[in-house]
């Protein structure tokens, strides 16, 4: 199926955690632990880079992928946070 017809799962597989956060941004670090360090094991960070790439480029909601109270500017924000910490830890 490939990374572009899955991108919402790893992006719910990141908002999971973060649902009920009061600011998702004091998460970041939260999120890289518990989700793609110690994820699935068949899932690699270069996957998780690709799929929010793709996430971000979209024009769909991303606030809506999972059911919470933070606003699209909030998530989009986090994970634009969430993309340039792994690009840099990957150098890309």
């Amino acid at each position: 199926m490939g990374i572009s017809h899955n991108w919402r799962g790893f992006v719910r597989d990141i908002l999971y955690p973060v649902m009920f956060a009061p600011d998702p941004m004091q998460a970041v670090d939260h999120v890289f632990r518990v989700v793609i360090d110690r994820g699935d094991p068949r899932t690699t960070p270069q996957d998780y880079l690709q799929a929010f790439r793709q996430a971000l480029a979209s024009g769909e909601p991303l606030s809506r992928l999972l059911p919470q109270n933070h606003s699209e500017e909030v998530i989009r924000r986090f994970l634009g946070e969430v993309e340039h910490r792994l690009a840099a830890r990957l150098g890309q």
